[in-house]
């Protein structure tokens, strides 16, 4: 069934995020029969200008409403609404027929280059080894009960010792554990900063910050960025209008653009964090990613540094485990914010991290990896020159800058309807998306296979090769 006429939201509740009120909309209008199964949903662009909102906007609402078993593409025909079910189980995120939704899902021809993960390891009998020699330790029950707030002594001791193969000063009391490098993110500004203060960070960043700084109620400040990443007078100069006492930046592999700072950079920024009487929080979850990492900046600010990373980028992603280096004087106020929060992280999940650090299956997994991601960088040069793209062969991703007219929104619009799921640079914005700074980053993990990923590619290389006069208007 096609309906004569495009869909437009009866109500839209405008206390919510735009998007997500759209796709709220969409699910009341199919709970209540207003649309049916097979109905055909408008283009995006067109809903997008019938609305006065952004076609990104329009995205991100499709988007959800796909992850939620609302409606499915196809590629060359459109949208279409799925099937019939409860608002109840829409808000819930529940697909029809009870499944919960783990995951946006437009179909089998879409391959997902939005997520920067790391890749299920082939290397899983190394992992299965150490299981089975826990679960025959006379040790398991210790694992088995509860522990420490900031993670048994032992525990510590190998976070302690994984920091310091990486090249980081740490020992055993200044190291927290904590449920992976997002939790000890969360951790970290909810000791540092109050609701309302200022955090500064690069002006285009991890996504996760974001909702953190959201939810905790602290007003995230951009800071100019280059191709090293943090740039030491802009953060200085930001620094001294907001009044701002936290910075948060990702100096290795930086998310979205792949940028890592030099020494000498290095040197400046901790220069500028000690001048400007700045907490450094230094997201560092790519460094077991590169065989030689550079000096963290940690070590050149120790007293003001909290090193955060984890084991789920480089070693693998089922063990969410992460730690943080801190100051001697802040571990007593981590640990009693985890203790807040979730009392300890799993003990038994520690305990076989702490296993896969001491035993050779972490450079082993490290190692594969690193492997997988050179051979995947190799095959995206095929289609993107080393001058159009930002990339690193150890990084699980790659930044693609867009010339102009196009914006980043439009342009993972345009590469979903060819079957491409990309992150747009408005994902990863804080403040508004400075000019020379649209892009859309290319997580090249992701897809399962190397012949899905070189078809991804194709596409959005092909998409970036239109004629100028070919490209779409831009709201």
């Amino acid at each position: 069934m096609t309906i004569n006429s495009p869909w437009i939201p009866e109500r839209i509740v405008s206390r919510r995020p735009r998007y997500r009120a759209i796709a709220d909309a969409l699910a009341e209008d199919i709970a209540s029969g207003r649309l049916s199964e097979g109905e055909r949903l408008p283009p995006q662009r067109e809903l997008a200008h019938t609305l006065g909102v952004t076609v990104g906007t329009v995205t991100r609402a499709y988007e959800l409403a796909r992850s939620r078993g609302l409606i499915a593409g196809e590629v060359g025909r459109g949208t279409f609404v799925r099937a019939r079910a409860t608002t109840e189980s829409f808000a819930l995120g529940v697909r029809p027929g009870g499944q919960s939704s783990t995951g946006s899902e437009l179909g089998d021809e879409v391959v997902d280059l939005s997520l920067s993960i790391a890749p299920a390891e082939r290397r899983s009998d190394v992992i299965a080894t150490l299981l089975v020699e826990l679960a025959a330790d006379p040790s398991l029950h210790e694992w088995c009960t509860y522990q420490p707030h900031a993670g048994h002594p032992r525990h510590r001791a190998a976070g302690a010792a994984w920091l310091r193969s990486l090249g980081v000063e740490a020992n055993r009391r200044d190291v927290i554990v904590c449920a992976g490098a997002q939790h000890g993110i969360s951790l970290l500004l909810s000791a540092l900063a109050h609701p309302g203060d200022a955090v500064l960070t690069e002006s285009l960043t991890y996504p996760g910050v974001r909702w953190i700084a959201k939810e905790r109620g602290l007003r995230l400040v951009g800071v100019a960025q280059d191709d090293e990443g943090l740039c030491p007078d802009a953060l200085e100069a930001r620094a001294r209008q907001t009044g701002a006492r936290v910075v948060y930046c990702t100096p290795t592999l930086q998310n979205p653009t792949v940028a890592t700072m030099s020494e000498q950079r290095r040197i400046a920024i901790a220069e500028v964090v000690r001048k400007c009487d700045l907490m450094l929080i230094e997201d560092d979850v790519y460094r077991p990613m590169l065989e030689q990492p550079p000096v963290p900046l940690a070590n050149l600010a120790p007293e003001r540094s909290f090193f955060v990373t984890s084991l789920s980028k480089g070693i693998t992603p089922g063990l969410r485990v992460g730690f943080v280096r801190a100051p001697s004087e802040w571990a007593r106020d981590l640990a009693g914010a985890v203790r807040t929060r979730m009392w300890v992280v799993s003990p038994l999940a520690v305990e076989l991290a702490a296993r896969v650090l001491e035993s050779d299956a972490a450079e082993a997994l490290s190692r594969w990896k690193r492997s997988e991601a050179a051979k995947r960088h190799e095959l995206a040069l095929r289609y993107f020159p080393r001058e159009q793209i930002r990339s690193d062969r150890a990084s699980l991703h790659m930044w693609l800058p867009l010339p102009s007219p196009w914006r980043g929104a439009e342009f993972a619009s345009r590469a979903l309807e060819r079957g491409v799921r990309l992150s747009a640079d408005d994902t990863f914005a804080v403040g508004p998306i400075s000019p020379g700074s649209q892009g859309v980053r290319l997580s090249l993990m992701s897809p399962t296979s190397l012949a899905s990923l070189e078809r991804a590619l194709e596409r959005v290389s092909e998409l970036l090769d239109e004629p100028v006069d070919a490209l779409p208007s831009v709201l």
